[in-house]
């Protein structure tokens, strides 16, 4: 009886040893892992800048509200602010993918200032970054992030954004194609000498037709990039608009905060914006 027993203990014994052995195991598999993840992260290095659009709806809006937000680079705040359709200083950041943007919210009973998070994006690869924020019409911020290397977004080209809610037809230079509501494409550009004007054109179907909405000539530099946002007018929501924004190859960049912008009187602020746009 006795020696049943002892054999029955040493079985239950070498099943939790052998149970014990399993997880340390899968333990120690998942700490290189975790560890090789940590050095990865740590080499990750971006450069970015915001193009900032604000989607709400003006209604009776009296002022222009600019985007400023904050984050952290080694636990300090940087300030980076934009106005709706215009694009932010360029920044860099060090680490994980993720990137929080945060508001001020008042202090808390030492005075020391409290940071309410309002966004955050994941940046993937390492690598020169363009996020697009987008204020909604109920005052939320979403954003897009989009690769602005030079493998993705090659010299000598123009890329378009469209962010109207119907699909565009585009004429740039001697290329024509089609954008989806919500898409990007990327038109190649050439030019002979070191820059030069291009026909632009922007269209839409009315009607199983092409109207032209937009004809112009923009400048277009050699062995340079451009932007091209298209947007449905936020004041005239059935009124498309455009911006074009020349898109630099960022090399050494310091956090040095933008200044903090106010809110603007509307009605100046959108005659000013679409002067800018002729």
């Amino acid at each position: 009886m006795r020696f049943e027993q002892n054999r029955r203990y040493a079985s239950h014994c070498q099943r939790s040893l052998l149970t014990y052995a399993l997880i340390f195991m899968v333990l120690l598999a998942t700490f290189p892992i975790a560890w090789g993840q940590g050095e990865q992260d740590a080499t990750r290095e971006y450069y970015f800048n915001v193009v900032y659009l604000s989607l709400a709806d003006s209604g009776g809006m009296r002022e222009e509200k600019p985007l400023n937000l904050k984050f952290f680079v080694d636990q300090e705040p940087i300030h980076l602010s934009a106005r709706s359709g215009e694009a932010s200083s360029y920044f860099s950041h060090k680490g994980v993918p993720d990137l929080y943007f945060y508001n001020e919210n008042g202090t808390d009973e030492e005075g020391e200032i409290i940071y309410k998070p309002v966004l955050n994006v994941a940046l993937g690869s390492s690598g020169h970054k363009l996020i697009f924020v987008m204020e909604m019409p109920g005052g939320s911020l979403g954003a897009r992030v989009y690769d602005m290397s030079v493998d993705a977004f090659p010299l000598n080209t123009a890329q378009i954004l469209n962010f109207s809610k119907e699909p565009i037809m585009v004429r740039l230079g001697k290329e024509v194609g089609g954008v989806g509501s919500f898409k990007n494409k990327s038109f190649p550009v050439e030019i002979k000498q070191r820059s030069a004007a291009i026909n632009f054109a922007l269209a839409v179907n009315v009607g199983g037709k092409p109207k032209v909405i937009e004809m112009k000539r923009i400048a277009f530099t050699k062995n340079r990039r451009q932007l091209i946002l298209v947007y449905n007018d936020p004041s005239k929501p059935a009124k498309i608009r455009h911006r074009v924004y020349p898109m630099a190859l960022p090399t050494v960049v310091e956090n040095r905060s933008d200044e903090e912008l106010e809110a603007e009187d509307y009605e100046k602020y959108m005659r000013d914006y679409r002067a800018d746009e002729e």
